[in-house]
């Protein structure tokens, strides 16, 4: 998806719904500079799983995971950006929690 075209598909599949966003860790991408449509965040905890890492990052009050080359650089508390795969995302119905998108 582009952004705009995203925005407009949101707006009509959530209509007057709270909503959920989901994606799966490996459809993201965690880089230490800002980037255009990335989201500021802090490292939160950090799981090795054989050649990666699970990052689990604060957003707000929100905790996510993403999972990262093992050889990335990260430090506990420091401020990291992620960009999500547009056309990878999830929204679910809060309420209901059926997927809409």
């Amino acid at each position: 998806y582009k952004r705009q075209d995203l925005a407009n598909i949101v707006k009509e599949k959530a209509k007057d719904r709270d909503v959920v966003l989901g994606f799966r860790p490996e459809d993201a991408l965690v880089t230490s500079k800002q980037e255009v449509d990335a989201i500021e965040t802090e490292v939160y905890a950090l799981e090795p799983v054989g050649d990666a890492l699970i990052a689990n990052l604060m957003i707000g009050d929100s905790l996510v995971k993403v999972k990262v080359r093992s050889d990335f650089k990260l430090k506990l508390g420091s401020k990291v950006y992620l960009k999500i795969t547009l056309n990878k995302i999830h929204l679910f119905d809060k309420k209901e929690g059926q997927a809409i998108l």
